[in-house]
């Protein structure tokens, strides 16, 4: 080994191995200084430093000019033998790439991102507090999709480091165990959180998610009771002894309400001379108010409901608390299904057979009607309902060719 003398420190130059490095003795007790450098004979820039209780760590030291300064740098790469030679060799190649290429600082960028936020952190004290809990009703999925799934795959995980491919192997993982839809709600979720970090300033760079393609969806469920199913149902709820979760089952069979407007309905928000019930923004799914029209069976329900009314709770369907309300009568509909015989229904599928029986009624109801008295945001969310009518329109088909064979004659 040749030796020379830089910063006051022994410095010893030779090729670094494995056993040339095992063979280094602790720096000595008694030295002033607090470690021994060495420097590698193939990779000048590279160094290895040996303290008194003989720990050795690769350095990597250079230059770097900040405007008319030049600065000296050090960055650490880690504890040999953890750290082998060749590992550390790449390290300092990975370095001087960058910095000659691309003029980074590799040890102003790693302080940068010892500072950088982990998906975990920046999840639940960024964007839950500041964005999703002030601006999504829904923000209670985007917990439980973070607590089932997303905390263990990325939740240590630095933003900057996850990847394209890391968000793509992840969502096919959910698509096998659970659905087509599943996964495209969680990739929704992964780049609105992408998304805001990158607009706050947590995370430079791209979307890890931007051109993810989302899966092609099954169509969605068109379940709706027969008339016969619909009469065992109610021979049913009549005699289930929760009167209360019965009586909401069958309301939200005869409006056509979601399960969360209804049990949240106020009788201060019904109006029994215009026959309609007003639903605030904040109550309904898509976020826009809208009235539910009350037909002559939901107003015999919310009469037969006035008995159940406790003083103090503004909810027509309250519950046990002195003001909450029911919250869902999954059980009560479970033993309805069960004695009516009825199987693979859904209480969400009460809701399509309101509009079904709409879309296949003898009154000409619009795709436009329908969408209004389901509360819907566009036309199009109703369309799945268009093929009931198909019989309407095959007759109104029909009467052109009897006014056609009526012009021919």
């Amino acid at each position: 080994m040749s030796k020379t003398n830089k910063n006051s420190k022994e410095c010893r130059t030779f090729r670094f191995n494995k056993r040339a490095i095992e063979s280094l003795p602790p720096h000595d007790r008694d030295s002033a200084s607090t470690e021994r450098e060495y420097t590698d004979s193939e990779c000048r820039n590279l160094k290895l430093s040996v303290s008194k209780n003989g720990k050795k760590y690769f350095l990597h030291r250079y230059r770097v000019k900040k405007g008319r300064k030049t600065l000296r740098r050090c960055y650490r790469i880690g504890e040999f033998p953890a750290v082998t030679v060749d590992d550390a060799r790449a390290v300092v190649n990975e370095n001087k790439r960058n910095l000659l290429l691309n003029g980074i600082d590799p040890q102003e960028a790693k302080e940068i991102k010892a500072t950088e936020l982990t998906f975990g952190e920046f999840f639940e004290e960024k964007y839950m507090i500041d964005h999703a809990k002030i601006y999504k009703k829904s923000w209670k999925c985007d917990q439980n999709k973070f607590d089932l799934d997303l905390k263990e795959r990325f939740g240590d995980q630095l933003l900057s480091d996850i990847k394209k491919h890391d968000v793509i192997r992840f969502l096919n993982e959910i698509k096998e165990r659970s659905s087509e839809a599943s996964a495209n709600r969680y990739l929704s979720l992964l780049s609105k959180v992408f998304s805001t970090a990158i607009d706050w300033e947590f995370l430079e760079g791209i979307n890890p998610c931007s051109r993810i393609k989302k899966f092609k969806e099954s169509e969605g469920r068109t379940r709706f009771l027969s008339q016969d199913e619909v009469r065992r149902l109610k021979s049913a709820l009549d005699i289930i002894p929760q009167r209360l979760s019965s009586l909401l089952l069958w309301f939200l069979l005869c409006t056509g309400c979601r399960l969360g407007e209804a049990c949240s309905l106020t009788w201060e928000s019904v109006d029994f001379d215009q026959k309609i019930a007003s639903l605030e923004g904040d109550k309904v799914k898509n976020g826009y108010s809208r009235l539910v029209m009350l037909n002559t069976q939901a107003l015999d329900t919310l009469n037969r409901l006035k008995k159940y009314r406790i003083a103090g709770n503004p909810h027509v369907f309250p519950g046990r608390g002195p003001k909450g309300h029911i919250t869902t009568p999954r059980k009560t509909f479970a033993n309805a299904c069960r004695m009516a015989d009825i199987k693979d229904l859904r209480i969400h599928d009460l809701r399509h057979t309101y509009a079904s029986w709409l879309a296949s009624g003898s009154d000409n109801v619009s795709l436009y009607t329908i969408s209004k008295l389901l509360g819907h945001k566009t036309v199009s969310m109703s369309a799945r309902y268009s093929h009931l009518a198909s019989k309407k329109l095959l007759n109104a088909s029909e009467s052109v060719s009897v006014q056609l064979e009526q012009a021919m004659k």
